[in-house]
């Protein structure tokens, strides 16, 4: 087997080699492995740092002008010529045994992608919570580092580019694509709980809503897995846009608008009675506030608390 480690850096000089290291250390200068390192425009001393690997086995470094974080990716993407990838963000890092559990199970079995755990760390790499992470659609985690992909299948797609959380919709798209998928009960991914990452920042609707172009891709791909396509839409769309509420943005009525259309055209009024009454009022609400534009009444339900928010992983 021989895949490609795609780590993508921009500002994260703390962290790189952390990242970088965990990769290299389980491979044992092993040929098959290759290791892709672009930094994105980093102003900070990361490019210094990862220039240090440039003459390191198998590894190859790139650095550009800053164009986003899913453009990185596809870039990454499109340079990678192996059976597999992976990502690895340049803040977070690999167990010391990543290689071993993957290594085994794509030579038995051959899958088009697999799952595997993942826990969340503070900065300095202390246990902060998790593992998560199980074998449906809707508990694999949106993000897509816990996975590697047979690269014919993921080159299939690609990230968007030019918004927040460009990789909503990936893994999705490759869950529907695959024909065979394996999951692995262990944690191979740390990812670091870091104020200044894209996931912890106060992010305003037109950021969080960087959701709906990933989104839309996979509700697009036709596959048999419809219902659940559409499940795990609205728990990451109602996610974001909480996180903007919870941070006292307000919700204009064009906003609620364009989430009314893509609610409409993507068919995403459903309801889930099997996650508990307060889940099913709260999605019930929410669906009210979205068809018929209630933009004062969200915004005000929410300053006052009346709307329950649950903690969830907003990777």
């Amino acid at each position: 087997m021989d895949v490609t480690v795609i780590v993508t850096a921009y500002n994260v000089e703390a962290f790189i080699d952390d990242a970088i290291e965990s990769v290299v250390r389980a491979i044992h200068n092993d040929e098959n492995i290759k290791v892709l390192i672009i930094d994105d425009g980093s102003d900070d001393g990361t490019w210094e740092k990862i220039s240090k690997w440039k003459k390191a086995s198998n590894t190859r470094i790139i650095r550009q002008q800053r164009i986003g974080l899913g453009a990185a990716r596809n870039l990454g993407m499109g340079l990678a010529h192996s059976e597999y990838v992976m990502f690895l963000d340049g803040d977070d890092y690999l167990s010391d045994y990543w290689w071993v559990y993957i290594d085994k199970i794509v030579k038995h079995k051959k899958p088009d992608m697999i799952v595997f755990k993942w826990q969340s760390v503070y900065e300095n790499g202390d246990f902060r919570d998790g593992p998560y992470a199980l074998p449906t659609i809707d508990h694999m985690s949106i993000a897509c580092w816990n996975k590697v992909y047979k690269t014919k299948v993921a080159k299939r797609f690609a990230f968007p580019e030019d918004v927040y959380f460009e990789d909503s919709g990936f893994s999705l798209l490759v869950w529907e694509a695959a024909d065979a998928i394996e999951y692995l009960p262990n944690v191979l991914y740390s990812h670091r709980h870091r104020i200044g990452s894209i996931s912890r920042k106060k992010l305003e609707f037109e950021h969080n809503m960087g959701v709906l172009k990933g989104l839309a891709d996979a509700l697009s791909f036709q596959a048999k897995i419809r219902v659940e396509i559409k499940s795990v839409a609205v728990e990451m769309i109602f996610s974001r846009l909480m996180n903007s509420l919870e941070n006292h943005h307000t919700v204009t009525k064009n906003q609620m608008s364009e989430l009314r259309n893509f609610y409409r055209e993507y068919k995403l009024y459903i309801f889930h009675f099997d996650k508990g009454v307060k889940h099913f009022f709260k999605h019930l609400l929410m669906n009210a506030c979205i068809e018929f534009k209630l933009h004062r009444i969200i915004n005000v339900l929410f300053s006052t608390s009346i709307i329950y928010s649950e903690g969830r992983d907003d990777s």
